[in-house]
């Protein structure tokens, strides 16, 4: 049978409480607690809340680790794996549509102490013709509190598209200290203001999309705890006719880091002739066995007037530094 409001309005008020049962209600509230054993079912419940909370605390623990994958496109890994750089995501979601109807956001950031990517979707306006072979987008990320300029090297790679006619391009653009400052070691800033400059065709010369018309930067906080580890090593490695020694090492879960000490003015070391290619002659031994290798170079430098170097690359999968036992460097393995 179907109620009108009329029916449910009487209904309700059968099923509110009388004058009498609220007051009742709010004298049993007001009344002092009486002291003694509590109630079986009083305690039982105060578990089951506890254990209710406790289930929140790790629902929530799990949704913090629930990263987009898109941000990890760089690596192997696994959502245990994932964990292990919750606590370098910076979440930044800031945009700006220019002057030209084109529009960026910066939505997530992933650093440690001395690389820094960041996740940044591009759209074009609805009735624009989509530029053909677009490839690259270029960034300028500096340190907002330092003196003057902090230099750095980096890229971008353009993601696959899920949906090639939304307009939203989506890239994964990479920073690393730039070999000026590498080797001399660099001290990791607490924000990044990231400027986004134009857009790059594999078809075009130069740039096909320009963004330095709208003065707009956004800035973001970084990562307050390092991930990684810092070994000082003294380990020395022949490469090929000259010798050099390893100084430092420093292992987070996304980079190896490789500093060295070497004959000062060595033409060899200058060409980086041997070091060029390092990615592939360095290994990373896990106390399970298995071996991570490197899965590109980010930078690298050889300063000639000390003899100093410095190798900054990606690991090929996430790894957990503590569980590095050695380090392959040139088919000469050191423990660590």
């Amino acid at each position: 049978m179907d109620l009108d409001k009329q029916d449910l309005d009487r209904l309700f008020d059968q099923m509110a409480p009388s004058q009498q049962q609220e007051d009742a209600v709010l004298a049993r509230l007001l009344a002092p607690k009486q002291e003694g054993k509590r109630p079986m079912r009083q305690i039982r419940k105060t578990a089951l809340a506890l254990a209710a909370a406790a289930a929140l605390l790790t629902t929530c623990a799990f949704a913090a680790y629930t990263l987009d994958p898109r941000l990890l496109s760089f690596f192997r890994y696994t959502q245990q794996d994932a964990e292990l750089v919750a606590d370098g995501v910076v979440e930044v979601n800031q945009s700006h549509t220019y002057e030209n109807g084109w529009t960026v956001e910066v939505k997530l950031l992933l650093a440690d102490r001395y690389v820094l990517t960041a996740l940044v979707e591009v759209i074009a306006p609805e009735d624009e013709p989509l530029p053909t072979g677009l490839s690259s987008l270029t960034l300028h990320l500096e340190d907002p509190q330092a003196d003057g300029p902090t230099p750095s090297v980096g890229g971008s790679r353009l993601l696959e598209d899920g949906d090639p006619e939304d307009n939203r391009y989506t890239f994964l653009c990479f920073r690393s200290p730039a070999p000026a400052s590498a080797a001399q070691g660099t001290v990791p800033p607490s924000s990044i203001s990231i400027t986004p400059l134009d857009l790059w065709s594999d078809t075009s010369d130069g740039p096909v999309i320009d963004f330095r018309g709208d003065d707009w930067c956004c800035t973001a906080a970084l990562p307050g705890q390092d991930s990684g580890r810092e070994f000082q090593a003294g380990q020395a490695v022949q490469v090929e006719e000259e010798q050099v020694t390893v100084t430092q090492l420093y292992l987070s879960p996304i980079s190896t880091v490789i500093r060295i000490d070497g004959p000062a003015r060595s033409p060899f070391l200058t060409s980086l002739h041997g070091l060029s290619s390092l990615e592939e002659k360095v290994v990373l031994n896990l106390e399970d066995g298995s071996a991570v290798p490197m899965f590109r170079s980010y930078s690298s430098s050889y300063n000639p007037d000390t003899g100093t170097g410095a190798f900054y690359l990606q690991n090929e999968q996430i790894i957990d530094p503590e569980q590095v036992e050695s380090i392959t460097i040139l088919d000469q393995t050191f423990p660590l």
